[in-house]
């Protein structure tokens, strides 16, 4: 159903690649960096086709969590590219509703988003993302963070009543 959000879920990914799928069965993979963790990776295709409903992309990049696809971000440069690719999100997904940091369109189980912001030109993050894996790989990463947090806090004051001198 082209025009929906039901299309979004039913693309439940992006081209031939789909939310869930495992790190090694996606081919010709380049690790572009490890979030201080190898659980939270992002990766880029070595030959990878930079244009998107012909519409030129500057980078795509492919987030896992525990090896499973959870976010393909898609980078746009310029006004008139990411506006006709807004157009285009538009003509597949409908209109979108206001996100905290964009536009998104909100199917049951894909989301959509737009997150523009300026650097010397203008940029937008296209993302698409899974529900469940995003919320799972969300949730690890702000646990592992209080975890780090207060280990940190803990090494300051000193562990078991022992001060760190």
């Amino acid at each position: 159903m082209v025009g929906s959000t039901h299309y979004l879920d039913q693309q439940n990914g992006f081209r031939e690649v789909r939310f869930g799928q495992k790190v090694n069965e996606l081919s010709r993979l380049v690790l572009v960096s490890v979030l201080h963790d190898p659980r939270v990776s992002t990766y880029a295709r070595e030959v990878d086709e930079l244009l998107y409903l012909s519409y030129p992309l500057r980078q795509i990049h492919y987030r896992f969590f525990d090896e499973q696809l959870y976010r393909i971000d898609l980078l746009a440069t310029g006004a008139e590219v990411i506006a006709g690719l807004r157009q285009e999100f538009i003509r597949l997904y409908g209109l979108p509703t206001s996100g905290p940091l964009g536009e998104e369109w909100v199917g049951q189980q894909v989301t959509a988003s737009i997150v523009s912001f300026r650097t010397r030109t203008e940029n937008a993050y296209f993302t698409l993302s899974s529900q469940s894996l995003l919320a799972s790989a969300t949730a690890y990463v702000y646990r592992r963070g209080l975890m780090v947090s207060t280990a940190s806090e803990e090494s300051k004051r000193g562990l078991g009543g022992l001060l760190v001198h």
